[in-house]
């Protein structure tokens, strides 16, 4: 956490307003390692917590960061609390650990979805614990974690918006079947680099056969990344 508490420092628009939580469950523990999360203060007026979940790897959690911080203006009224979650380097290497070996890279993604559903069963525990026993959440993710927070939404129906971006998961929303109402925003940049644009269209039509509530935003730029004009829907 050394790395994420020295990048912290320089963000100018949280001092003072942050604080860096480590969750105490020794069962997650135990499964994943040390998982974190960036808690900053937001509208106190608000009851309306926003979770970040960004990919496994510290560069994930920072370059998504980046970008809330470039816009931090457009969303830091709408809620009372930011919660940036920061999966730890255990779980990078359970992951990657976990398809070793598999040359088929379809085959490998199957297997991480199964790590995928374990991870949001764990975090669906941490988001219902004693110490943050949050209601109304807005989910907000990308790559990986926006896989692990589908999984999330199907089970936790405090959550009352999810917000995906370029989501790793083989389910392609299907577990969402049960979340009719849920309103749903997923993103795609055209130029992602890491899971082809044209991915996005199984997830349209497994969303049209749920009948999910769900809008697409498609950007030209932007890479395998939150955009920042997705980050002005919040």
């Amino acid at each position: 956490m050394s790395e994420i508490a020295s990048y912290l420092e320089t963000k100018p628009q949280i001092q003072g307003k942050y604080e860096i939580l480590t969750v105490s469950h020794p069962k997650i523990e135990e499964q994943y390692g040390v998982i974190s999360f960036v808690k900053v203060t937001l509208n106190k007026k608000e009851n309306k917590p926003l979770i970040v979940v960004p990919g496994y790897s510290n560069d994930s959690f920072m370059t998504g960061f980046d970008l809330l911080m470039t816009e931090f203006d457009s969303y830091k009224d709408k809620y009372s609390v930011m919660y940036a979650l920061c999966w730890g380097s255990t779980i990078k290497k359970l992951t990657t650990d976990y398809s070793a070996g598999i040359k088929d890279e379809e085959e490998a993604f199957k297997l991480n979805e199964e790590i995928r559903i374990k991870l949001a069963h764990a975090l669906d525990k941490i988001l219902r614990s004693p110490d943050m026993s949050l209601t109304n959440i807005t989910l907000f993710a990308k790559s990986a974690g926006a896989g692990v927070s589908i999984h999330v939404a199907s089970m936790n129906l405090e959550v009352k918006s999810l917000y995906i971006s370029c989501p790793g998961t083989n389910t392609r929303g299907s577990v969402l079947s049960n979340r009719k109402d849920l309103p749903i925003y997923f993103s795609w940049n055209v130029d992602d680099n890491k899971l082809p644009y044209e991915i996005h269209k199984s997830f349209i039509e497994v969303f049209d056969r749920n009948g999910n509530n769900y809008k697409f935003f498609s950007y030209e730029k932007g890479g395998h990344e939150f955009n920042s004009e997705f980050i002005k829907k919040l």
